[in-house]
């Protein structure tokens, strides 16, 4: 029997922690059985690693499935998280089905909880795919309530801050959501708001221009550029200026993050589709064309991924991605945005998830340019939890950058 539920994520106290381990222990005389202690024991250990939870899949008594989606990001990350309650450690193959149920959905972030722990093939396979492995004495490391830092941090370099705690507070009590038309007032209260820091990978990237004697719409185009990276969500930024240039505000792709299993010629023909808006095979060279015929079925993965589209007349592709062309001035944050030196702050940083070194390689595979990694900038931000009237909870964040123009 397999039941689903969909609901909020609730966030438990200490000793109702507690009480859930003793249901896992089968001490308590509740009239839950031991699918719903797992469930409950899941729920928890999700909030206290930062995971908001979508929906809940009891499969039998000994595994649960969440969909759940990281909380302290403006943009939308899935998370797939696997459960279990087994006996024996948890194998390789037992993560291998969690990546795969990752691969369908078209997720690259995946957490598996293991009340008996992991074989070591079963951790290294998942380090090695970016799937976070926890056993409960993995779960008591993390604090009940993430938002206190009583710690001084001291950062480099940063974006300047723009809006001061009173503003931001403001500004998410305006986004409380109302009853239905206004009528019952708002339905949902501030639980708190918290200033956080995000680390921003930056990367120079040159190129040399495309030597082919009949250029077209793909051909690389030489310059060089600086490229902003978010560390922990794996994504790109870049200015979106409004009608005549006005309202600019800062946007994120995460291009990056979707083609992060791929090869590196299969990135690299991405790059010439998003470059070029489509790519031609009469347009192809030879190697692209040499890589269709050894990998037929690399295309239709890609299309998958939402990247890019096969032509209504089946003369090539088109890109579904909305980037800035490479020398566009829109990626250079040092152009548009205030920075500070050595600044000392109790707002904490969220996580580098993402290594530099990795996020290098494929963005110079994408941009098919040569580079360098220039270090971390740190970028303040404000993260809001709501509570409603049943209890449950939501996030907002509001990026808290200044530009140079005001």
């Amino acid at each position: 029997m397999v039941l689903i539920y969909t609901e909020n994520r609730k966030i438990y106290s200490n000793s109702q922690q507690d009480l859930i381990k003793d249901k896992m222990k089968g001490s308590t005389k509740s009239g839950s059985g031991p699918s719903e202690g797992l469930r409950d024991y899941v729920l928890a250990a999700l909030s206290k690693i930062g995971l908001s939870v979508s929906s809940v899949e009891v499969r039998g008594e000994h595994e649960v499935r969440v969909f759940a989606r990281t909380e302290h990001k403006a943009v939308d990350n899935s998370v797939f998280v696997e459960a279990r309650k087994q006996k024996r450690r948890v194998g390789r193959h037992e993560i291998e089905k969690l990546k795969e149920w990752m691969d369908d959905e078209n997720s690259d972030s995946g957490v598996f909880i293991s009340l008996s722990g992991f074989t070591d093939e079963a951790y290294e396979y998942a380090s090695e795919r970016g799937i976070r492995a926890f056993t409960p004495e993995d779960l008591d490391g993390f604090g009940s309530e993430r938002h206190v830092s009583p710690e001084h941090h001291i950062y480099a370099k940063v974006f300047e801050e723009a809006v001061d705690l009173v503003g931001a507070t403001n500004y998410f009590n305006a986004r409380r959501r109302k009853s239905l038309f206004g009528l019952g007032g708002y339905v949902e209260d501030i639980d708190f708001v918290e200033g956080r820091y995000a680390p921003v990978g930056v990367f120079e990237l040159k190129r040399k221009a495309d030597p082919r004697q009949h250029p077209t719409p793909n051909t690389t185009v030489g310059g060089e550029n600086t490229f902003f990276i978010n560390l922990t969500s794996c994504e790109i930024y870049y200015l979106y200026l409004g009608v005549a240039g006005r309202g600019a505000r800062l946007k994120a792709s995460n291009v990056l993050r979707r083609m992060m299993d791929l090869s590196e010629p299969a990135v690299r023909i991405i790059g010439d589709i998003v470059g070029g808006k489509e790519l031609l095979f009469e347009d192809m060279d030879v190697d692209q064309k040499l890589l269709m015929q050894e990998d037929p079925h690399m295309m239709a993965y890609v299309e998958n991924l939402g990247l890019v589209w096969r032509r209504d007349d089946g003369r090539g592709y088109l890109s579904n991605i909305d980037l800035p062309p490479f020398n566009d001035t829109r990626y250079n944050l040092y152009d548009h945005l205030a920075v500070k030196e050595s600044v000392e702050s109790r707002c904490p940083a969220d996580e580098i998830v993402y290594p530099p070194s990795g996020l290098l390689q494929l963005l110079k595979d994408f941009m098919k340019s040569d580079g360098e990694f220039h270090g971390v900038i740190y970028m303040p931000y404000y993260y809001c939890r709501f509570v409603g009237s049943n209890g449950a909870y939501r996030y907002e964040t509001l990026d808290n950058i200044r530009f140079k123009n005001g």
